[in-house]
């Protein structure tokens, strides 16, 4: 979810954007010329607007709505960034499917970062963002010789527990998702996208069935319609458009999952990562009912339909931020409390039981997990013996169990099963019993039910490195950690990674890269990653102290975490 881990990281970017609804034009500029961004970059697309500006610039590519001009990344590589690839779902268009965004009649500036999409802010009741916010960003590596004609494409989807985050993600230091490090690595061209959050982006309230018959998911229409745009323009980046891989962290690998069971998104990717995520989506009425105490918390509550429409519609952005999101159960985590629905549109049903009847879309996936996931979220206050982690359990199992005699032989289990009696104190067995509920055991889940239900081959990761020193020494290898590596991160997070943290990086954006390329994480000097299908994980980890230079430790290991059999006989329907 990355909630906690997003939050600080929005600390440091208080700034609200406004007024975006047509982004400056540029004139072009002569010091570009010579840099050929454009040669062999695939098919212009046809242009869905008239009389759009030539691409006369080496740097402009031109799509099928706009003439953008990028940049040159100062990474390498190029990048074009604050692309809008919908219209502002503002005033009449919120809660509403994601229009095409409007006909560009001048060259459009691409060298800037978006807003982020309206979210909590760093402090007590502070909004961050704009709700025009439907942008995207490209980054392209500079070529070889040894490229194919269209290099594999990226779709990064970001975290943030569907409240928080952006494809451009601001730390103070720069900007984590920036992925010229990575194109450059993986040999592919990486997109990152925006989608609307919270309320904005999930809300499932009767009246809102106005429009198209459906209500919520709203965000995930976002991505499909990002998604769209990609298919329709990315070969004039470089990209090709017949091999994409959509790959997400936290909420963001939830929302890989919604779109590996979604009919509407056929054809719009080829493989998909899951970094840290789950599945599970809540029912309809579950939702409808969400729907309308956040209504009324908004004082939109209304017996004529229509007026609830209107007033939602109307009521400002910043105020549906701030209603207090609701709290799905325990075991059902992966609802969230803002969060997908079974719709009958996007999704037909849940989405693993989609998976599991094998209606899914067949692809390549990898699908994995960090070792100390929850580490970022249980902090210093938890019970110091197993009598108090009792108690706490049982407040926080309540709403999963109708009766209490089952909850409680349930927290004897969990009990007898992480050793709880053999321990000095019970913070390694919250932390080892979060881990495995809200990631580990959703990871090993999907792994079973994929390897299952479809040809494509399935592959499994753990990641178990932990920082060698610095202020997130001592966390493990906690949730989110792992994107510090696949995006090499590490100066956007203020960490000096060591010589072998560094290898690691390169090797797992390589990894994916080879994946996205081939659909098989094939790396030269790596040990083969096998098939998912007995519950062995390829694990990624480096020794600090090998030979006092430190050396990368990576290969297949056993399942991480054989209690799962216990989370799922309650986890799963």
């Amino acid at each position: 979810m990355s909630v906690l881990f997003l939050a600080a990281l929005a600390a440091c970017d208080d700034v609200t954007v406004t007024d975006r609804a047509d982004l400056a034009p540029v004139a072009n500029d002569d010091d570009d010329a010579g840099i050929g961004v454009d040669d062999d970059d695939g098919v212009t697309p046809a242009p869905a607007c008239p009389d759009l500006p030539p691409a006369d610039d080496p740097l402009e590519v031109q799509t099928t709505r706009a003439t953008l001009r990028g940049f040159v990344h100062d990474e390498g590589g190029f990048a074009w960034t604050g692309v809008r690839f919908a219209a502002p779902p503002t005033g009449e268009r919120r809660f509403a499917k994601p229009a095409p965004p409007a006909c560009a009649s001048d060259v459009v500036d691409a060298s800037r970062d978006p807003p982020q999409c309206l979210q909590p802010g760093p402090s007590l009741d502070a909004v961050v963002g704009d709700e025009d916010c439907l942008f995207l960003n490209v980054y392209r590596p500079q070529r070889r010789d040894d490229d194919p004609a269209q290099l594999p494409v990226m779709f990064w989807i970001h975290g943030g527990g569907q409240l928080l985050g952006s494809g451009h993600q601001p730390t103070g230091f720069g900007n984590l998702y920036d992925a010229a490090r990575l194109a450059d690595t993986a040999r592919a061209v990486v997109v990152s996208v925006n989608y609307r959050l919270g309320p904005l982006g999930f809300l499932a309230h009767p009246s809102l069935a106005d429009r198209d018959g459906v209500v919520g998911n709203w965000a995930h229409h976002d991505l499909l319609a990002a998604l769209r745009w990609t298919r329709d323009n990315v070969a004039g980046f470089g990209g090709d458009p017949t091999n994409v891989t959509i790959f997400g962290e936290s909420a963001g690998a939830h929302n890989v999952c919604v779109l590996l069971a979604s009919p509407l998104s056929a054809g719009l990717f080829h493989r998909a990562i899951l970094q840290s995520g789950g599945c599970d989506a809540a029912p309809m009425d579950v939702r409808l009912d969400e729907g309308e105490d956040t209504a009324a918390a908004v004082g939109c509550a209304s017996d004529d339909s229509a007026d609830a429409a209107r007033c939602l519609r109307d009521v400002s952005g910043e105020q549906l931020i701030r209603t207090p999101p609701p709290i799905p159960p325990l075991l059902r985590v992966w609802q969230l409390p803002w969060g997908s629905v079974v719709d009958g549109e996007v999704l037909p049903d849940q989405p693993m039981a989609i998976i599991g009847r094998g209606e899914h879309h067949d692809v390549p996936v990898i699908v994995g997990s960090n070792k100390d996931e929850a580490a970022l979220f249980i902090g210093a206050d938890v019970p110091l013996t197993c009598i108090d982690l009792r108690l706490r359990w049982q407040v926080l199992l309540d709403s999963s169990f109708a009766d209490g005699d089952e909850r409680d032989a349930f927290i004897d289990e969990l009990l007898d099963t992480y050793r709880c009696s053999e321990r000095l104190s019970s913070r390694a067995v919250s932390l080892e019993a979060a881990t495995d509920l809200e990631f580990t055991c959703h990871a090993r889940r999907l792994a079973r039910a994929l390897s299952t239900s479809q040809t494509a081959p399935v592959y499994r990761y753990h990641f178990r490195d932990q920082a060698n020193l610095g202020v997130y020494a001592g966390m493990g290898a906690f949730h989110a950690w792992e994107l510090a590596y696949v995006f090499d991160g590490f100066t956007e997070l203020a960490y000096l990674p060591s010589p072998a943290e560094q290898d690691l990086a390169r090797l797992m954006q390589q990894a994916w890269g080879s994946f996205a390329r081939d659909g098989v994480p094939d790396v030269d000097g790596m040990p083969a990653w096998a098939s998912a299908d007995d519950d062995r994980v390829f694990a990624f980890d480096e020794d600090p102290f090998a030979a006092l230079g430190g050396e990368v430790e990576v290969g297949m290991a056993g399942d991480p975490a054989p209690a799962c059999d216990l989370w799922d006989r309650y986890a799963i329907d």
